[in-house]
């Protein structure tokens, strides 16, 4: 038996986004809404108790924010996305921290 080897244990997403795990209703043109794309993405939350740090750009969120980009990366994505303008605060280090293209904002 052939194995086919590979990095991730998902494939067939280009775009990964970063998002907030959120608890308000999420329609479709939302960008936590997976329906609103055309294409297959993926997402990874970061966890924060309390969103605030991030809409403010602390910097102790940056690591957070980069660890969920790397995991994307890991699992094949060719783009990393965010999913609020607040993640625009990380865009450069995210970009420092990952090898393909990031738009966080």
């Amino acid at each position: 038996m052939q194995h086919i080897l590979g990095g991730s244990p998902v494939a067939g997403y280009s775009v990964g986004i970063v998002t907030l795990r959120t608890h308000h209703a999420l329609v479709p043109g939302n960008v936590q809404h997976a329906q609103s794309f055309e294409n297959p993405v993926i997402y990874q939350c970061v966890d924060l108790v309390d969103p605030w740090p991030l809409f403010k750009g602390e910097p102790w969120v940056a690591d957070k924010v980069v660890a969920a980009a790397q995991i994307l990366q890991d699992k094949g994505v060719r783009a990393i996305a965010g999913a609020c303008g607040s993640f625009a605060y990380y865009q450069d280090i995210v970009a420092q921290s990952v090898n393909i293209p990031v738009f966080m904002s």
